[in-house]
């Protein structure tokens, strides 16, 4: 089971679009991801500089500058916390503690595929149900309700809002009744700050559910992964015993002392969310002067459907050609795109090449 899925992820992997990385110039503008461009204030740019002056130290194990930093920010005491290298990590981790070789895992399509593989992974068996894509992609409660008691499911692996279609997936009723079943739920809130949705706080309640966050999009730290994670202290103590069995030092300082200097900025990120979030509307305009219907709501990315216009995939392909690379979605008829939101230096750049791309379809 894990030597198919490590092929399954090399083959993931090597479909990655052909691109430079980091700060090396590339010509493409890569929209197939979901980074927000929200460019870091002097602060960070300070610590980051001062962070790595330092680099032959290694980094602070406990990572207690931005545990403090965070339970100020979220509320929570230290002992509900747990940092690691970004979201996806922190899932591994969780995958790691909880899933064994055949268990069954709920998990939704479409969404983040880090849930799959993760659970794959450790041997888990994934029960992958689809969102109602005519009640604008919702879950499908009652069937989720029927598996849980029927299949023995050990956990359920969904993100609020949801990744790619963008929609809230949760009320706080539903979500408590899938708690009071006593599956282990995993909840995606990545794009809270955005949402202004949580329902962390039911973590002081329920012992069985795990919140997963990241500093990537909210705060623009993407290429420095730092996620974490609230829940009761008893999951926080068996997930760092788990990480710190192979990987103590897995953050580096210069991504805890950037991290600790953007949780310092809360008004600067938030104007850069809501100047981001303009360029999203601007661009859901842009597109839907054309027919496309675009789903803009809680994320710092678009939905789009794009079948009056042409299939997803050669809408993807076309915009490819003219260097601006989105992500696109077989399923459910191979109509939607997810778009990630431009920088604005891009942004004409990319109404350019969908206008181009929309006439070369015609």
């Amino acid at each position: 089971m894990k030597m198919v899925f490590c092929m399954k992820a090399r083959e993931s992997v090597e479909k990655m679009t052909e691109r430079d990385w980091g700060p090396s110039p590339s010509e493409g503008i890569f929209l197939n991801s979901t980074a927000c461009v929200i460019l870091p204030p002097e602060s960070v740019l300070q610590a980051i500089v001062a962070s790595s002056k330092a680099c032959f130290n290694y980094p602070d194990p406990y990572k207690k500058s931005l545990m403090r930093s965070l339970a100020g920010y979220t509320g929570f005491r230290e002992e509900n916390l747990f940092v690691g290298n970004g979201s996806a990590k922190i899932l591994r981790v969780i995958a790691e503690c909880f899933i064994e070789n055949g268990d069954t895992v709920l998990a939704f399509n479409p969404s983040f595929s880090v849930f799959n593989s993760a659970v794959e992974l450790m041997g888990g068996e994934i029960v992958e149900l689809d969102l109602l894509e005519k009640q604008g992609f919702a879950i499908p409660f009652e069937q989720v309700f029927s598996l849980t008691r029927e299949k023995n499911v050990k956990a359920i692996y969904l993100a609020n809002p949801n990744n790619p279609t963008g929609n809230l997936l949760l009320d706080e009723l539903p979500l408590r009744k899938l708690l009071e079943t006593g599956v282990l739920v995993v909840l995606d809130e990545c794009y809270c700050e955005f949402s202004g949705s949580s329902f962390s706080g039911l973590v002081r309640e329920f012992d069985n559910l795990i919140v997963v966050r990241s500093l990537s999009k909210s705060f623009g730290m993407t290429g420095l992964r730092i996620g974490y994670s609230i829940a009761s202290p008893e999951i926080m103590r068996l997930m760092t015993k788990v990480e710190n069995a192979i990987e103590i030092f897995n953050c580096s300082s210069v991504s805890l002392d950037a991290a600790v200097a953007a949780l310092g900025e809360q008004e600067y990120y938030s104007n850069g969310r809501a100047r981001g979030m303009q360029l999203g509307a601007k661009l859901a305009g842009v597109l839907e002067k054309f027919g496309i219907k675009c789903s803009f709501q809680k994320t710092p990315f678009l939905f789009c459907d794009v079948s009056a216009v042409a299939s997803a995939s050669s809408f993807a392909k076309a915009l490819e050609r003219q260097n601006v690379f989105v992500k696109c979605y077989l399923d459910f008829g191979d109509k939607f795109v997810r778009i990630g939101i431009p920088g604005e230096k891009d942004f004409e750049k990319v109404a350019i090449a969908v206008e181009r791309t929309v006439e070369g379809l015609k």
